[in-house]
């Protein structure tokens, strides 16, 4: 798992190096998801790739490590959790569902027929 293979381990250990990159990558992953730039499928790889990490972290919570990682493991789930939490998300933020209709996905004003270049007739 890379960022996060510690957390496989018997026993979790993480420096604060490492511990400062598994916050950043939390940290940016959450910035997409809550950009209203992001594509929706995109986003929903991500929401579900921060889930399926706070359910490693919630695991590893359970293995032997020191205080100050179990702390660190608890820190990123609350900051996943505050980042799929719709109160938390920065004003502006898209929302499941009230997708902001963008031109090139959906704009009535644009003839389908036009959407491709057809080579052949050029």
């Amino acid at each position: 798992k890379g960022l996060f293979r510690e957390l496989n381990d018997a026993a979790v250990n993480s420096d604060a190096f490492r511990q400062s990159l598994q916050q950043a990558y939390v940290q940016t992953t959450g910035d997409r998801v809550n950009s209203s730039t992001t594509e929706p499928a995109v986003r929903s790889l991500m929401r579900a790739e921060l889930k399926n990490l706070s359910a490693d972290l919630q695991r590893a919570q359970a293995k032997p490590a020191i205080a100050s990682v179990k702390a660190h493991m608890e820190d990123l789930r609350d900051h996943i959790a505050r980042i799929l939490d719709p109160k938390f998300q920065p004003a502006g933020a898209p929302t499941i569902g009230l997708l902001p209709v963008r031109r090139g996905f959906w704009d009535p004003t644009i003839d389908p027929e036009m959407c491709w270049i057809d080579m052949d007739k050029r």
